[in-house]
């Protein structure tokens, strides 16, 4: 019996010596002889224990690397092995413990990563060797071993890529610290392991996540935390696609995941990225900001390859949109160009996956901002859209269903924009009805393109425009309401793109008697036609428009009371005579109620004579003056009593010869008492002399009457109505015409 007990007692101290005294310097030892075996950097293991009784290993201090900068490397590895692991026919771990790892990632300029570099290319073997295994592996009993807990505590997780370098030369660097993983209940080859990870991402980002993993399948549930992770460090990726410089930005989220064999990858939740700021580097400008991005109910299926969002809350977003001097639009040039070519891997590639559908119920967007502005001319233009609000509704890639729109703000705080309507975000062309509706913009913004399209300044007045685009089968039918309130122009501008166009008359046509000018451009056209651009047409349409209304003035007065457009720009007179007839009455108050209905016109008068028309009349009108006049003079002779006016004098039928040849002798007409006595008025009359004056002051007389019926009948302000230069033709007709025309104060 004390031999037995010696025995177990000898054995008992040897174990001893072995666990405590022999095995740690022998691990060491064996770790010293094949590092360089396996390992191309120096591996340092402060110190290795043992203890047979509890079954308790540990490392300490290792560092794989340079010692001073080690690439991996921990504080301690502690392995608790379990006693009952030879009832059980498998390894039983209690606890495995790993506290404060270190791992440094580099993946260098080349390409290649630090932690591969750490080991030794391994000899390659032979296919029969390989063969061999299998056939091995095949009959063996699997592999099975128990975690009861794995606990990584403190753990600090380091990467750097230099082939990811910002344009200071900052590489993209990626930081865990804090990492403290734990994770109970893991065996192989079954088991369903519980997992919690804790982390810092940065300087300011949390990581966590809590779910399970079911062993072999590999299906995960997870439920992950991210909080305040800034997304600044992401600035190296960035440069190497865009101009945009990320000044700021934090993303948040809170996502259940999942993955099996039979659905993939499925995940719900919602994600949130907070103060983002970017700017164009280029520039040093702002480009897009926004308060708080919040993706609420968003759901993924890899299965259904569907990616839903039920709502996306925008707010406080502040877009700055520019043109500058070359026509480029900024937020289009933010991506740098990329010159190589495609593989035509990754074109088989995705056109063999299957396009993922994107559904969002509602975009909610609240106290936005738009700043625009156009550097292409100069002085420029600038100005900017606030206080936008509004949702846009069932938003999808499927292309099934319309998404519908509705969105308010202010141009320069005052003028509301409204936007409203539905259209198809993938086929826009094949289903749209949009509606945009700007209300009292101050138009003396946009003297910068009216002094560079028409050549004036706007000194002043406000805007309404409601356009409408309704597409259908790519074929467009837009409408184009455009409402100007108290309109004026200012100043003349030098523009090379400006035309030559009548423009303030073709306002002064437009304006009614309050101030305002209603003008509605129905454009249609084939969005398939390479020809047809709408805001081209538009252009078109306006210019038309205007040449069409100076070209033919009394043709857009004469509408607006149902006049005749050829009466209304000239007045007729009976040869020699200044009256107007009844007919011409009547036309003239026509155009002064059409006048009155456009008070920015004013209209030019021409009184208008005729030598072939108009003469005789006045020559036999001469010939009855004088001799009514020199009637009077010789009753003034005889001492008989004469009337007041020469209107009233009436020349006796047998005093008439006589005053003929006196005239005739005033007129020097030779023999002019041999002529008979019937054909005296001729011969007078045919001697008479042409008499311009007589003649410009019939058509000036005329004009009066004109101006004169205006002022007093139609009620035309007498500043409004100008006496022009007198005309005088030779048409010979019925009637002598008084030209009038239309301008413009």
């Amino acid at each position: 019996m004390r031999r037995i007990v010696r025995f177990l007692l000898g054995g008992f101290v040897a174990y001893l010596l072995l666990g405590f005294v022999i095995l740690p310097p022998a691990i060491h030892g064996v770790a010293a002889l094949l590092t360089p075996r396996f390992l191309s950097a120096p591996l340092e293991i402060a110190a290795v224990y043992f203890n047979p009784l509890t079954l308790k290993a540990s490392i300490r201090g290792l560092a794989l690397g340079d010692p001073l900068n080690p690439v991996v490397g921990f504080e301690k590895l502690e392995v608790n092995l379990a006693w009952d692991s030879v009832t059980r026919g498998h390894l039983h771990v209690q606890s495995v413990t790993l506290d404060a790892p270190r791992v440094d990632a580099l993946l260098d300029k080349g390409g290649q990563l630090n932690l591969l570099g750490l080991l030794k290319p391994m000899p390659e073997q032979s296919n029969d060797t390989d063969a061999e295994t299998d056939s091995v592996a095949d009959g063996a009993t699997p592999f099975a071993i128990t975690i009861d807990e794995i606990r990584v505590e403190d753990g600090l997780f380091g990467f750097r890529d230099d082939q990811m370098a910002s344009r200071e030369g900052k590489p993209l660097s990626i930081t865990l610290s804090g990492f403290n993983l734990e994770m109970r209940s893991l065996g192989l080859p079954t088991s369903t392991a519980d997992v919690r990870l804790d982390t810092s991402i940065g300087e300011q980002g949390r990581l966590t996540i809590n779910g399970s993993v079911l062993l072999p399948q590999g299906d995960v549930t997870a439920e992950v935390e991210v909080a305040s992770v800034d997304l600044t460090t992401l600035q190296p990726l960035l440069d190497q696609l865009t101009w945009i410089q990320l000044n700021q930005g934090d993303l948040s989220a809170r996502l259940s995941v999942s993955r099996n064999s039979e659905t993939g990858v499925t995940a719900t939740g919602q994600l949130g990225i907070e103060s983002l700021q970017l700017d164009d580097v280029r520039t040093d400008k702002p480009v897009v900001s926004w308060h708080a991005l919040n993706l609420v109910g968003m759901s993924f299926s890899e299965k259904d390859s569907r990616f839903s969002i039920k709502e996306l809350l925008l707010s406080g977003p502040d877009v700055r949109v520019a043109i500058d001097k070359n026509m480029q639009v900024n937020l289009a040039q933010l991506m740098i160009e990329n010159k190589a070519e495609p593989s035509s891997t990754a074109e088989d590639d995705s056109a063999e996956s299957q396009p993922i559908v994107v559904d969002i119920g509602k975009i909610r967007i609240a106290d936005g901002r738009m700043d625009f502005s156009d550097h292409s001319f100069q002085p420029g233009f600038a100005t900017e859209v606030v206080n936008l609000h509004g949702d846009i509704t069932d938003i999808s890639t499927s292309g099934k269903s319309d998404a519908t729109v509705a969105i308010r703000g202010q141009v320069d705080r005052y003028a509301p924009v409204r936007i409203s309507g539905h259209l198809n975000p993938l086929q826009p062309e094949a289903n749209t009805d949009i509606g945009l509706s700007f209300h009292n913009v101050e138009l003396t913004t946009l003297t910068p393109y009216s002094g560079r399209f028409a050549g004036y300044a706007i000194r002043k007045g406000r805007m309404n425009l409601d356009l409408n685009y309704r597409i259908q089968d790519r074929q467009l039918k837009a409408s184009n309401r455009l409402v100007l309130d108290q309109l004026q122009l200012g100043n003349t501008v030098d523009s090379d793109e400006a035309p030559d166009l009548p423009l303030r008359l073709a306002i002064a046509l437009l304006k009614d008697r309050n101030g305002k000018i209603d003008v509605d451009l129905p454009i249609q056209g084939d969005l398939d036609n390479p020809e047809f651009a709408y805001w081209g047409a538009v252009g078109k349409a306006l210019m038309n428009m205007v040449v069409n209304i100076a070209a033919a003035p009394f043709n857009a007065l004469a509408s607006l009371v149902g006049g005749d457009a050829e009466q209304m720009e000239k007045v007729a007179f009976l040869p020699g005579d200044t009256l107007l007839s009844p007919d011409q009455q009547k036309i003239l108050n026509t155009l002064g109620s059409a006048l009155n209905e456009r008070p920015g016109l004013m209209l030019e008068v021409s009184g208008g004579a005729d030598r072939l028309a108009d003469w005789p009349l006045l020559q036999s009108q001469q010939l009855e003056t004088t001799l009514k006049r020199l009637w009077q003079v010789q009753q003034m002779g005889r001492g008989e009593t004469t009337v007041d006016t020469l209107e009233q004098v009436l020349v006796p039928a047998d005093e008439r010869p006589a005053l003929l040849r006196e005239y005739g002798r005033q007129l020097q007409i030779a023999d002019i008492d041999n002529v008979p006595d019937d054909e005296l008025q001729v011969t007078v009359l045919a001697a008479i002399p042409y008499d311009e004056t007589a003649m410009y002051q019939l058509a000036q007389q005329r004009a009066r009457s004109i101006k004169d019926f205006l002022v007093d009948q139609a009620e035309v302000p007498a500043e409004r109505v100008y006496l022009m230069s007198s005309v005088i033709g030779e048409q010979a007709g019925d009637r002598v015409d008084s030209p009038m025309s239309l301008g413009a104060f």
